[in-house]
């Protein structure tokens, strides 16, 4: 990559020590690999000319400018700002001939400086001599805290260690941090950065009141982020040849993004094809009257016939079978509307502590998902929300706030596993997380004795247990709790009928969360429906790497190159096998790939403690390679273990392929799926779906667009028992979700309005040029999003978005975002078409209301009465003259103030 940068660019280095370190461990695995290809004779260039060695990178680092990203030890004695020499290849950029810029992170690898806070004491004092040591030596020190009030207590905090004297003006500087601290000594800042660092060279340190005290500082957020529409997570990227639904002319084939001119002006139009070869152009503005086609698996849908009534016609029959339905839907929403639950009170300083006390800042996803089981816990009727997140996106901790709330409210919470092993993982985790607050955790499951199960069960009858953990044992008859207020169900999919339906008695007066990376169709299906309250975790941890999955047939070499390449670095390797027959047979051909690794097998079936006894050794890492059954699929968290091969990966469902998989890829290591086959070509139709699908989301945030995915593959069956595959074929599951949201709300009598999508034909350019964004699929992509923007403030959110992305945005793409804004105002005023006609010197526009007709008809009649230029034709089209204005060249300003006053005239009371 180095060629393809100028000579003069400066490159950052971060921590060249483990660059170094990864760069030789990569070449040391290349050789390994190369080696083993050399005698398969499977290649034949040198290794040097495939790939560049450390040395010859490093001679192209010494040759550049370079600034060195390191770790400050904020204890360690004051540094030499001199740039500190790096070992082994990269000795030569400390060479003082060389134009070098050390740059060093503050964030200290180190204890909490203040330890505990509720405790006191801690790395206080050498951490105040270091500022006082930068301070005394000219250098400028700037704090960074969250607000004005903490800035002022930072002050006082160093007056009373003597850092600084009382009688020193310290300035608190709000936001943005730094334009130029051009004094030495200290100063403060009202701010958020990740971390702080140091500019040796420039004498100036940056520090964050995290990094100072050791613990995390938060901010109250009083204001929930809004949510995307459910549609988007449902609309991937449009193919051609793909089947649409369009919403008033029915099932079409998508066959790309056209350019074409009308009067003369050029647009970008959806090109559908239908039955018979007929061809619908769908202009851009209107893409929110489509949807992707998403079916039942084995049913390829009859494409409409345009012009035809057959599809109103599927329509209203579709509309008569979900009523069915809805019926039920609605008794189920109601019964939980009546239902009385327990109100938890808001959150107070107990629980403030605990959330400091989490070692790790909560992405916004994260965040959101917190207060809103929060916010469910503090109603009186009982919660039923389900979190949807990838595997290692933070639920147990959003799990464990609500644990948490529960407790402190002398409430007992009850934690409900599919696995033995993830009952005790979560015991371990829970215990760990808990360990400074007084709640006392327990789990039950088989790995426990029968007397020490007698001895939980009687405390948690007792309510001498806070959290009770355990598989489906919790739901027999003899678990007993005092006050339960709280259940969590993690991966909910896994229990069957039976377990669901003793969870049913929990679930009419406990507030229940259910936890799961891949919900079922159904369960997801009841959540977009808002049956079931739904929070989404989209956002991966900070330096989460994505998996990478590779799909291959079953092969020694590469089973041989990919165990070895992982222990060689430290790691741990599982071998997926899901059939017991035959597993131990394959242990010993693997052991025979890899001689030197540690291999161990489990399996469901073995007797308890040999199986936690393999289990505890393959955590503290005396085992390699742990081959196994689909056991290992929920909850196992082992950091090191970031290989993964599953043999006969065509046998397993999406949502067990993707719990697999998600076993590893939770430390910074870059973590490697293999999902074997026999043979490629001979895969059937639904595996190749499933497979691909594994392979298309197999970056980060996948889950949730698996489940998606699923609905086709596996078909949304039956919703409540009443069957409805026959509906969601005809339809597709998207516009049949919203005929089955419309019924329940009319059911419910809440208000009928039919959702319209107004025609605009403004005689300008409004598209996205194809040389600011050359890809189809991503101008179909913003396209989509354009069509589902709300409000102005989502205008300029898409605006600073294209402009970061793109570049400065053309005027055309200005013109369709006014356009869009036009849309929305018409939406409001019940208008469905809105055209400008030029046939004279100052314009016209025409003005087509619905069926319904103006809202208050008399007003609009009131308002015509006084305006020169209006004119309400016969058919109820109302005729406007447009204004000329200097800063109105296309005539939009124009049409918006007129619009503008008919949205005034309609809403004034």
């Amino acid at each position: 990559i180095l060629d393809y940068i100028p000579q003069q660019t400066p490159l950052l280095i971060d921590r060249p020590g483990e660059v170094e370190r990864t760069l030789n461990e990569f070449w040391r695995g290349a050789e390994q690999t190369y080696e083993s290809a050399l005698n398969e004779h499977r290649v034949l260039s040198p290794l040097d000319s495939l790939i560049s060695g450390p040395e010859l990178i490093s001679k192209h680092l010494v040759s550049r400018t370079c600034w060195l990203f390191q770790d400050i030890d904020l204890c360690a004695p004051s540094p030499d700002y001199s740039v500190a020499e790096s070992p082994g290849v990269f000795a030569d950029l400390s060479d003082p001939g060389l134009e070098k810029l050390e740059i060093r992170s503050s964030r200290p690898d180190l204890p909490p400086i203040l330890g505990d806070p509720r405790k006191g004491g801690g790395l206080l004092t050498p951490v105040l001599d270091r500022l006082k040591d930068w301070i005394e030596a000219g250098d400028k020190v700037v704090l960074v805290v969250p607000g004005v009030r903490q800035g002022r207590r930072m002050v006082e905090l160093l007056s009373f260690h003597e850092v600084i004297s009382a009688e020193d003006h310290v300035p608190i500087l709000p936001a943005p941090l730094i334009k130029d601290p051009t004094g030495p000594g200290l100063m403060i800042c009202s701010g958020r950065i990740s971390s702080g660092f140091a500019l040796p060279g420039e004498a100036l340190t940056v520090l964050t009141e995290e990094e100072l005290l050791g613990y995390q500082a938060r901010q109250t957020r009083a204001q929930k982020p809004r949510r995307a529409p459910a549609g988007d997570l449902t609309f991937e990227d449009l193919k051609p040849d793909q089947f649409v639904v369009h919403r008033e002319h029915g099932i079409g084939l998508y066959q790309g993004l056209v350019r074409i001119e009308t009067g003369g002006v050029p647009g970008e139009f959806l090109l559908l094809e239908y039955r018979g070869g007929d061809k619908l152009y769908l202009p851009v503005d209107r893409l929110g009257l489509i949807q992707k086609y998403v079916g039942i698996e084995g049913r390829t849908p009859q494409l409409s016939k345009l012009g035809s009534s057959t599809w109103q016609f599927t329509k209203q029959k579709v509309k008569k079978r979900i009523y069915e339905i809805a019926h039920e839907l609605v008794d189920l929403y109601a019964l939980r509307k009546v239902s009385q639950g327990f109100g938890f009170s808001p959150p107070d300083t107990m629980f403030r502590q605990f959330e400091l006390d989490f070692p790790y800042e909560e992405t916004q996803d994260q965040a959101t998902s917190i207060e809103e089981v929060l916010s469910d816990m503090q109603e009186l009727k009982p919660m039923d929300r389900l979190l949807c997140g990838d595997v290692g996106y933070g639920k147990t901790e959003v799990a464990m706030r609500g644990v948490f709330k529960a407790v402190e409210d002398g409430k007992q919470a009850a934690i409900l596993v599919p696995t033995t092993l993830l009952a005790e993982q979560h015991e371990r985790t829970f215990r760990r997380r808990f360990r400074k607050f007084p709640v006392t955790v327990e789990s039950i499951s088989r790995l426990k004795s029968r007397q020490k199960q007698k001895e939980i069960l009687a405390k948690a009858s007792q309510g001498r247990i806070d959290l009770l953990i355990g598989t489906h044992r919790l739901l027999q008859s003899d678990v007993q709790f005092k006050d339960l207020g709280l259940l969590i169900i993690d991966e909910e999919h896994r229990f069957g009928v039976k377990h669901k339906e003793r969870m049913k008695r929990f679930k009419q007066t406990v507030d229940c969360l259910a936890l799961t990376a891949t919900p079922i169709p159904r369960t997801l299906q009841l959540s977009l429906l808002g049956i079931r309250d739904l929070s989404v975790i989209h956002t991966p941890p900070r330096e989460r790497i994505p998996i990478k999955t590779f799909l291959a047939e079953f092969d020694d070499s590469l089973i041989k190159e990919a165990i070895d390449r992982e222990i060689s670095r430290g790691g741990q390797v599982f071998f997926v096998h899901n059939r017991i027959k035959g597993l131990y047979r394959l242990a010993e051909h693997i052991q025979r790939l890899a001689p030197n690794a540690g291999i161990e097998v489990i399996h469901g079936r073995m007797d308890t403690r040999e199986l936690e006894d393999i289990m505890i050794r393959f955590v503290r890492g005396e085992v390699d390679c742990l081959v196994c059954t689909t056991i290992i699929e929920s909850g196992i968290d082992i950091p090191s273990a970031n290989t993964m091969i599953i043999n006969r990966a065509d046998k397993l469902g999406l949502a067990d392929l993707y719990q697999l998989r998600g076993r590893i890829g939770r430390a910074s290591e870059q973590a490697y799926a293999y999902l074997l086959v026999p043979r490629i070509s001979e895969l059937g139709n639904e595996p190749r779906k499933r497979l691909r699908a594994v392979m298309e989301f197999a970056g980060s945030g996948g889950g949730f667009h698996l489940a998606m995915q699923d609905l086709q593959i596996r078909g949304a069956g039956n919703i409540l028992g009443v069957s409805q595959s026959g509906s969601i074929a005809d339809v597709g599951c998207e516009l049949y979700l919203d005929l089955l949201q419309n019924a329940v709300d009319e059911l419910k009598g809440l208000p009928q309005k039919e959702e319209i999508d107004p025609e605009v034909n403004l005689n300008i350019t409004a598209l996205i040029p194809d040389q600011y964004v050359p890809d189809v699929e991503q101008r179909l992509f913003l396209y989509r999003r354009m069509a589902r923007l709300e409000d102005d403030r989502d205008d300029a959110d898409f605006l600073l978005e294209i402009k970061d992305r793109f570049g400065p945005v053309p005027e055309e793409v200005t013109s369709l975002l006014e356009l869009m804004r036009i849309k929305r105002i018409l939406r409001l005023l019940n208008i469905i078409r809105l055209e400008r006609s030029s046939h004279d010197r100052k314009g016209h526009i025409c003005l087509s209301f619905g069926p319904e007709g103006p809202h208050h008809p008399e007003r609009l009649i009131m308002a015509i009465q006084k305006k020169q230029g209006w004119r309400l034709l016969p058919d109820s089209r109302l005729i406007i003259q447009l204004e000329s204005g200097r800063d109105d060249s296309d005539g939009i300003a124009s049409v918006k103030r007129i619009l503008q006053r008919l949205l005034e005239t309609d809403t004034k009371e």
